[in-house]
């Protein structure tokens, strides 16, 4: 598990300049939910939270943090690595969904 954390974090920090979880500017948040062996989780600000049983419920709660922080004044929005590619896809963008 932390082999595999810290390979997303690797990547997360090649392609986004950031570490795992989520690029942040001063208003503009990304959830990152992924599955790491069995469990799902939710990366945001450099930490992984969660050990989720299915990705609807690792997508579940970061929608409500993510809705919860786009009430305070933050852009939000959540992107789920696709199983068989590796892609991350916005799935929930706070103002669209």
């Amino acid at each position: 598990m932390v082999g595999t954390v810290r390979a997303l974090a690797i990547s997360f920090k090649v392609a986004r300049g950031n570490a795992i979880g989520a690029v942040r500017s001063l208003a503009h948040l990304r959830y990152f939910v992924f599955e790491d062996q069995s469990d799902w989780k939710i990366g945001l600000d450099n930490q992984v939270v969660g050990n989720f049983l299915s990705e609807q419920a690792a997508l579940s709660t970061a929608i409500e943090r993510a809705f919860s922080n786009s009430m305070r004044g933050h852009k939000a929005e959540i992107l789920v690595r696709d199983k068989d590619t590796g892609a991350f896809k916005v799935a929930w963008r706070y103002g669209r969904n």
